[in-house]
């Protein structure tokens, strides 16, 4: 669409377009795509797009029911609203608060490690999608809301909060013209849904894990109490606040936010993960590079190395970034 409707960049003459690269000059910046929506493909408009949090913008009311989520901060598209929401746990998310969880992270990693070791003596073959996402999920289920979900031991990396998020993507296109199936899908008994077709047993899964660790928290008005005088906070403490409004301590919203933060923490990263392990192995990183580089902070295989470290090795860190985005 944006070479249907475009004209020329003028930025070239048009005596230097011949017909081989017509495509790649010949471009609209914006077109309308459907009668709510404009597409952009203009990078000078980037920063107008994805401004400060200073400037007011607000998320497309018709478009936040396909995340699946109604009472969570991602589906919240008032300004102010989201920007309330995303001050409860932004602190969590913090350089400070990502340096005082390394030790458990480490903890992880060293599970995750010794599984792989015992699968290479015995042979035996390991999807790392899966794994991946198990080291993530068990890291952010820990962080997040104190929940041991034990994916690491699973045999086979049994993972509700990876497939969840592949049934969301599923039903995302779905939910976005036909919202009202939402509330079926979630609350609809599982005879039923399984009639309907609508049936998602992972998804399902994680929401029973969610609603245990909820109700063994808080018992309604309890839940004040306990967190008042609580003396480390994660973000499912923070969400639970008694300074926090009743309203956004409902069990709808509390279910939903643990929801959209167990998936957004462990997905993404695992992706990255497994495409970064993917390229390695087909031979599209310079591993000798890589390992050269990660030798001055890890000179053998008992060492460990602290974020800051890690962050001053350019080549991993330019690998991290491209396939972080790529994946």
């Amino acid at each position: 669409m944006h070479r249907k409707y475009g004209e020329p960049s003028p930025c070239f003459k048009p005596e230097i377009i011949s017909q081989a690269n017509v495509g790649r000059f010949m471009t609209g910046p914006i077109v309308r795509i459907n009668p709510r929506e404009v597409h952009i493909a203009d990078p000078d408009f980037y920063d107008d797009i994805y401004s400060s949090a200073a400037r007011t913008r607000w998320k497309d009311p018709k478009q936040v029911p396909m995340i699946g989520a109604p009472f969570s901060m991602g589906a919240t598209w008032h300004h102010d609203h989201h920007k309330f929401r995303r001050g409860l746990i932004k602190n969590h998310f913090s350089r400070q608060s990502i340096d005082s969880i390394s030790p458990k992270i480490r903890q992880k990693v060293e599970k995750f490690c010794d599984r792989l070791e015992e699968a290479s003596n015995s042979a035996r073959p390991v999807n790392l999608s899966d794994a991946f996402a198990a080291l993530t999920s068990d890291i952010i289920a820990g962080y997040a809301f104190d929940i041991e979900l034990e994916f690491l031991s699973d045999p086979q990396f049994k993972n509700d909060v990876y497939r969840s998020a592949l049934e969301l993507d599923m039903l995302c296109h779905v939910l976005k013209f036909f919202p009202f199936i939402l509330r079926p899908v979630r609350w609809l008994p599982s005879q039923l849904t399984i009639f309907l077709g609508l049936e998602n047993k992972s998804l399902r899964s994680l929401q029973d894990i969610i609603d245990k660790q909820i109700i063994s928290k808080s018992s309604q008005t309890d839940l004040c109490e306990k967190n008042e005088n609580h003396t480390t906070e994660n973000i499912f403490t923070s969400l639970c606040n008694p300074r926090v409004p009743a309203e956004e301590r409902t069990l709808e919203r509390l279910r939903d936010e643990s929801l959209v933060l167990l998936i957004a923490g462990a997905e993404a990263t695992a992706r990255a993960l497994a495409v970064f392990a993917y390229y390695a192995a087909t031979g599209s990183i310079c591993l000798d590079r890589l390992r050269k580089e990660l030798r001055e902070v890890l000179p053998d295989s008992k060492s460990h190395a602290s974020w800051p470290q890690l962050e001053h090795l350019p080549y991993l860190v330019c690998l991290s970034l491209i396939i972080f985005f790529w994946g």
